[in-house]
């Protein structure tokens, strides 16, 4: 394959982002996208029923780039998981159907949120990390926050794509059922299920995306890390997990993260809430994630 050939095929990816009331911060992730040196050949905006400006902010970008569409949904109460990934989804379906009715050739599909702004390189860079590696089906950016005049890694998995600002390859999406709904987060389990059928995941934090609030922060901090306990026990995290994601949430960056997450978790446990209903996700996280974990962990290979 020509170089030529190999340029053009990396350009051709697709967008999608989730956006509920988020008037504070969509112009300026919006003018990160456009100003990107490799831009989507189609961006869709999801509106998840604002009840602030974002519906005419969205407005106002189309008119700016006929690449930008949107459509707007019923309103429905914030929820980081299920309904998030419903909205996802719709997004998806919207972008697919439209380039498929239109003949808009695309490789690759992405998700960012209405609160990432990501660097003007971000998707290029990305894109090259598809192009050098057959085998990888799914990358994000490293995710970071500001903090005074210096960007932090945000917390999360540092090895796994994170939820925003990520690419997937074509095929690993569909392999993968695309953005699954279900109690828990639809990154984590996409990220699982590239895993189990053999695609690369990664996360290359030196290619920089910049989080303007902090992740499971939207419905506040509490509620937002109690969320995820109760998830983990949705996936059938082993125990030894569930600690030392606890214990780690504590360390970095506060205590009540970390009790609130464990909170969640025990909640789940006690009331004996049902699990995801895939038995190699729950394999996964009971079994085999621990142990990749601790590998990660002290920097040994896992088992």
């Amino acid at each position: 394959m020509s170089e030529i050939h190999v340029r053009e095929a990396i350009r051709e990816y697709a967008l999608v982002t989730p956006a509920k009331d988020e008037e504070a911060n969509l112009l300026r992730m919006a003018n990160g996208i456009i100003g990107q040196t490799v831009p989507p050949r189609l961006w869709v905006i999801i509106d998840d029923g604002s009840t602030d400006r974002t519906s005419q902010i969205i407005d106002d970008l189309k008119h700016q780039r006929n690449w930008i569409l949107s459509t707007r949904l019923r309103g429905h109460e914030r929820d980081t998981h299920h309904r998030y990934a419903e909205v996802c989804m719709a997004g998806f379906e919207l972008a697919i159907s439209y380039l498929v009715a239109n003949g808009i050739p695309y490789e690759f599909l992405g998700l960012i949120d209405a609160d990432t702004v990501v660097e003007p390189r971000y998707f290029e860079k990305l894109l090259d990390e598809f192009n050098n590696d057959p085998k990888l089906g799914l990358a994000s950016g490293g995710l970071f926050f500001e903090k005074g005049r210096t960007f932090v890694l945000e917390l999360g998995d540092r090895n796994s794509p994170r939820g925003t600002g990520r690419l997937w390859r074509k095929t690993c999406f569909f392999e993968t059922d695309g953005y699954i709904v279900c109690d828990a987060p639809p990154d984590a389990i996409s990220n699982v299920k590239a895993k189990l059928l053999g695609y690369g995941a990664k996360q290359f934090r030196s290619i920089v995306a910049l989080q303007l609030r902090l992740t499971s922060s939207a419905e506040g901090i509490w509620a937002g890390y109690e969320k995820r306990g109760k998830a983990w026990y949705y996936l059938n995290a082993h125990p030894v997990l569930v600690m030392m994601n606890a214990i780690h949430f504590t360390a970095r960056p506060s205590l009540h993260r970390g009790v609130a997450f464990f909170v969640g978790y025990l909640t789940a446990f006690v009331r004996r809430t049902a699990k995801i209903d895939d038995e190699e996700i729950r394999r996964y996280f009971w079994r085999d994630r621990p142990w990749e974990l601790i590998a990660e962990t002290f920097g040994k290979r896992g088992a």
